[in-house]
């Protein structure tokens, strides 16, 4: 009669601790994805050109040591690859401009005409964000 109850507290205990594994296995991955997904939303929001090249030259005197000549050259190379990116980008610009409407044209023809003014509206409300956000983020 003893060898019974053992039998059954042990089952008990282990579909206790499987229950257990269990939840702390979701648990993790809904803490890991939230917080993957925290850290991502945050990298996403837009920050001006040179508050972007103070944060990076910030990290690398941080995690490299950098000496103050060091730092000094790792400005100005920012500042150098900053310029020529925004020439880049200018001469990009209108590219990107025509596939944008492209895009815009496209999903227009296969939209019923109350659902091309909310997009309409959509659209608007973009170029208004990238208007307002200025140049670097166009």
């Amino acid at each position: 009669m003893t060898a019974r109850p053992k039998k059954i507290a042990a089952l008990y205990l282990g579909a206790v601790f499987a229950a257990g594994s269990v939840f702390g296995v979701a648990a993790y991955r809904f803490y890991a994805v939230s917080t993957a997904q925290a850290e991502f939303q945050g990298s996403t929001q837009q920050v001006s050109p040179q508050e972007f090249r103070e944060r990076m030259v910030l990290k690398l005197e941080a995690e490299l040591g950098l000496s103050p000549e060091q730092t000094d050259q790792v400005e100005e190379i920012y500042d150098y690859i900053g310029e020529r990116w925004l020439d880049v980008r200018d001469a990009m610009e209108p590219e990107f401009e025509a596939m944008r409407k492209e895009r815009a044209d496209r999903i227009m023809a296969i939209l019923s005409p109350e659902q091309q003014q909310k997009y309409h509206n959509i659209l608007e409300e973009k170029r208004l964000r990238r208007e307002a956000a200025g140049p670097a983020t166009n």
